[in-house]
């Protein structure tokens, strides 16, 4: 991106989270509520060099909109999506924390607690998903993001084979 990039009139584009296979994604700051926002990219780059790219642009549009049908303690809001320059965009809420990635680069190989403390509330917010829709997944350690900002659901609680202590 150029020095200041801003979509869709509003969306400015702060410093890259991460890459995936289909796409980039950014901190952003929603200039016109002035609050942090995530902007995942699908960029004109990505598409031309796919033979596939009628898929690709089906299967971002379809994951906005079924991903905007969702709420769960698990799942970001999604807040926009349209097109640029070429590619699409889809503007969600910014996840505070850090990633999965930098846990482990800090703390090495995750205790089985912690990792299923982590992934709970994912697996329970694709869970959430309609069961008709083929919702892809990407299980990335970049997109993964552990946070304390929402309240688990009340009731739920995750526990190994070898301690029945309630993790979450």
């Amino acid at each position: 991106m150029t020095q200041r990039t801003v979509l869709a009139g509003r969306y400015a584009l702060v410093s890259p989270l991460g890459r995936g296979g289909m796409g980039q994604v950014w901190e952003g700051r929603d200039e016109r509520l002035g609050r942090p926002v995530a902007v995942k990219l699908m960029t004109g780059d990505v598409l031309a060099g796919r033979a596939e790219t009628d898929d690709l642009v089906r299967r971002f549009t379809r994951e906005a909109a079924v991903t905007a049908g969702l709420e769960h303690p698990g799942v970001p809001a999604i807040y926009d999506a349209g097109e640029y320059d070429g590619g699409l965009f889809l503007v969600m809420e910014l996840v505070d924390g850090c990633t999965i990635s930098d846990l482990i680069a800090e703390h090495g190989p995750l205790p089985v607690p912690w990792v299923a403390g982590i992934g709970a509330p994912g697996a329970a917010g694709v869970g959430a998903g309609p069961r008709a829709v083929d919702q892809t997944v990407e299980s990335l350690p970049q997109r993964l993001r552990k946070h304390q900002r929402r309240p688990p659901e009340s009731g739920t609680q995750v526990t190994t084979e070898e301690e029945d202590t309630p993790l979450s």
